[in-house]
């Protein structure tokens, strides 16, 4: 294996793209993906914690859709705050809520559009 990386390949390969990048996009472009790589590798805030909950909550899911039948599942995605299966699990709902407040604003949400286009 060690025969088939070669560093001064792999340096003109990825050197060949990141000229052509560079050369091909403005500015602007360029401060955005550098800001955009750089906040990839930065923390996210979540904790190991918070991940088991989030498995922990999923696993719930799956499990009543399994038993239930999918369409079970749309009053608990559609309300997370009302439904007793989120309410086990704070950190999730909060982080849930919070992302629906920004991403739904004064829009339906996504279960209620579909199952209006279903009627």
């Amino acid at each position: 294996m060690p025969a088939l990386i070669q560093s001064f390949e792999l340096l003109c390969i990825f050197g060949a793209a990141i000229g052509a990048f560079v050369v091909s996009n403005p500015i602007s472009a360029l401060m955005k993906t550098i800001k955009a790589l750089v906040a990839c590798f930065e923390e996210g805030g979540y904790s190991k914690e918070i991940y088991f909950e989030l498995i922990a909550l999923i696993d719930e899911l799956l499990q009543k859709a399994r038993k239930e039948g999918m369409m079970s599942l749309e009053a608990d995605v559609n309300a997370p705050e009302e439904g007793a299966l989120f309410q086990e699990y704070p950190h999730v709902l909060k982080d849930v809520m919070m992302k629906m407040k920004s991403l739904y604003q004064g829009h339906r949400f996504p279960a209620m559009v579909i199952s209006h286009a279903v009627r």
